[in-house]
């Protein structure tokens, strides 16, 4: 199945289904391979997409899915750029925090979305 396909704009059925909010779809698709960082025409990832229109369950499913927090698209944004939302931005930012705390020995950390009730410090972590 052509699940990264994409139309003649760059987007695919990832790129949609995040971006309208359709997140049961994203799941699917990422779970038959669907590639979670792929670029439209002006370099956006799905993550870019859902970020920009507020969309947290598909933030967090891409972000659990491993979706590359720190890319930059055309016009030199990275997904936490083009959030709107506070809350994207500080989830975004506890993704970023708990990808650096994964690589550390002491990492008590679980889960992004554990990460994601914290506030902007990484208190919770030992």
């Amino acid at each position: 199945m052509p699940w990264n396909q994409k139309s003649n704009r760059g987007w695919s059925p990832l790129h949609l289904a995040v971006y309208f909010g359709h997140t049961a779809v994203a799941k699917l698709l990422l779970e038959h391979d669907a590639d979670v960082n792929i670029v439209n025409s002006v370099g956006d990832t799905p993550l870019h997409r859902a970020a920009y229109t507020g969309r947290h369950e598909a933030v967090t499913l891409l972000v659990q899915h491993k979706a590359d927090i720190h890319v930059i698209n055309a016009e030199g944004f990275s997904p936490k750029d083009v959030a709107r939302n506070k809350d994207i931005n500080k989830l975004l930012e506890a993704a970023e925090n708990h990808r650096t705390l994964e690589t550390s020995p002491k990492n008590s950390c679980r889960s992004v979305q554990e990460m994601a009730t914290w506030t902007n410090t990484v208190q919770g972590c030992s």
